[in-house]
C-alpha cells in the first residue's frame, strides 16, 4: 500500500516535535510503503506524481530519502497526505485543484476542497457563539475603531502559522499605527483583529479524527501572549474538557461536511480562537503526556 506525503522538506521536519514524522513511521509499522512527493502534474484523466521511497527509521532518527526518483499515477497510490504549512499561496493553491481532480480515486487526507474553503483563522469565525469578537479588515480606520470599542486585542496575519506575526495592542498603544501598517502592508491586506481573550493560562490544542476529539496538550508561554510552539511556547499536560466536548460537537458537522479527517483546534479561555487544516501539530506531546500512541489509531481510521 503507497501512502504519498504532500508535506514540507524533510529538512525542516523536527523529530522531537513533528506529527507527519510520526505519521511516516507508523506507516512502516502498518506495512505500507511511505513516500515523499516531489512534484505533482498530471495529463486529462491522469495523474503524474515523482516522489522518493522514505528509508525506514527509528524514533528519534531524521528523515531520509531513497534518491531514486518514482512515478506515480493514481492507480498506484492508496492515499495522500495533505501536510504542507501555509502559507496558501498560488503553487499550493494550484497543486491541490490538480489533486483534487483524483479524490474520487485517492484518498486526500484532508480534501483539497476542504483546505481551499476554510482558511484557518477564518473557519472559526463562523462559529460566532464561542468565538472573541473579530474584524476582519485591512483598513487601519476599522481598525482603530475596532480596538478602540474593544480595547486590548490581538492582531494577526490571516496566513501564517506558528504564532508568526501576532501583535498585542491596546487603545492606547503608541505603535499602533505603525502596527497596522506593517500588518496590512500599509492597507492592502486583509489581517484579522479580535479581542483579546486571557491568554495567561495557555491554549489548548485539540486534535480531531473524523470529528472526535482524540486528544489534547496545553501550550503555554511564560513570557510572552504567543502559546505557540514555534513561538516559545511549551507543553503541558492537559484533557478534553466538558466544555471543549461541546464545542468539538457543534464543529463536528462542520468538520465532516468538508471531508476533514486530521484536524487541530486550538482553544483559549473557553473561546474557539482557530480550526487548522493544513498540517496540525501536537501528537508527539498528546503522546508524551499520555503515555500513548495515537498515530496507530490514526494510520489504521486512515485505511478503513
Amino acid at each position: 500500500m503507497n501512502i504519498l506525503f504532500w508535506m514540507d522538506s524533510i529538512e525542516s521536519i523536527n523529530p522531537k516535535k513533528d506529527t507527519t514524522y510520526l505519521l511516516i513511521h507508523e506507516c512502516f509499522k502498518q506495512n505500507m510503503t511511505p513516500y515523499f512527493i516531489n512534484s505533482i502534474g498530471m495529463e486529462i484523466g491522469k495523474l503524474i506524481i515523482e516522489a522518493n521511497e522514505f528509508i525506514p527509521f527509528e524514533i528519534g532518527n531524521s528523515l531520509e530519502i531513497n534518491p531514486q526518483k518514482l512515478n506515480f499515477t493514481q492507480k498506484d497510490i492508496s492515499a495522500i497526505w495533505l501536510r504542507k504549512d501555509p502559507p496558501v499561496n498560488s503553487d499550493y493553491v494550484r497543486e491541490l485543484l490538480l489533486l483534487n481532480q483524483f479524490n474520487q480515486e485517492i484518498k486526500l487526507i484532508n480534501s483539497p476542497t476542504g483546505i481551499l474553503m476554510n482558511n484557518e483563522k477564518l473557519a472559526a469565525t463562523q462559529f460566532k457563539s464561542i468565538t472573541p469578537k473579530t474584524l476582519i479588515s485591512q483598513s487601519k480606520k476599522q481598525i482603530k475603531d475596532f480596538i478602540n470599542i474593544n480595547k486590548n486585542s490581538m492582531i494577526k496575519p490571516l496566513d501564517s502559522y506558528g504564532g508568526n506575526g501576532i501583535f498585542k495592542v491596546s487603545d492606547s498603544e503608541a505603535n499602533l499605527d505603525t502596527i497596522i501598517e506593517v500588518s496590512t502592508k500599509n492597507e492592502t491586506e486583509q489581517i484579522i483583529c479580535q479581542q483579546m481573550v486571557n491568554y495567561t493560562l495557555g491554549d489548548k490544542r485539540i486534535l480531531l479524527l473524523n470529528g472526535e476529539a482524540i486528544g489534547a496538550v496545553k501550550r503555554i508561554n511564560h513570557n510572552g501572549h504567543r502559546n505557540n510552539f514555534m513561538a516559545g511556547g511549551i507543553a503541558e499536560k492537559s484533557m478534553v474538557s466538558e466544555n471543549d466536548n461541546k464545542i468539538v460537537q457543534l464543529i463536528k458537522p462542520f468538520i465532516q461536511k468538508n471531508n476533514l479527517f486530521f484536524v487541530g483546534i486550538d482553544i483559549i479561555d473557553n473561546h474557539l480562537i482557530e480550526i487548522n487544516v493544513t498540517s496540525p501539530t501536537g501528537l508527539q506531546e498528546i503522546n508524551y503526556f499520555g503515555k500513548i500512541q495515537l498515530q496507530q489509531k490514526i494510520i489504521a481510521e486512515m485505511i478503513k
